[in-house]
């Protein structure tokens, strides 16, 4: 029986209170759903600038790796390796040659 109570509660306020916890409820609800939109956008907008930086660390690390790898440098392969790994959010890297051997990882257990 709260219900009833509760609505007599309202059927007994003047009608400005009522206008007034109508326009307070409605503005109640467009700032939840505008919140919600933008919370939303900042979400995919985040993870869209995460997938570019880790393409572009990709790319970077694939550009410099072109010299040691034709030139069989496994210590500078390694040095890009663990320079990648440095970077926050990096879980590992490593580096395949042509035949998929990984010839640099950040993890040296799973190098050959």
């Amino acid at each position: 029986m709260v219900g009833a109570s509760v609505l007599q509660a309202f059927r007994n306020l003047r009608l400005a209170r009522k206008f007034t916890l109508g326009v307070v409820l409605v503005m109640a609800v467009v700032v939840i759903a505008l919140t919600t939109l933008i919370i939303g956008y900042q979400r995919s907008s985040l993870r869209a600038e995460i997938d570019r930086h880790e393409q572009s660390l990709a790319r970077n690390l694939a550009r410099d790796a072109v010299g040691p790898l034709i030139f069989l440098d496994p210590l500078r392969l390694d040095e890009l390796v663990r320079a990648v790994d440095q970077v926050p959010g990096c879980a590992s890297a490593s580096i395949v040659d042509g035949r998929r051997r990984v010839v640099a990882h950040t993890d040296r257990s799973k190098l050959g």
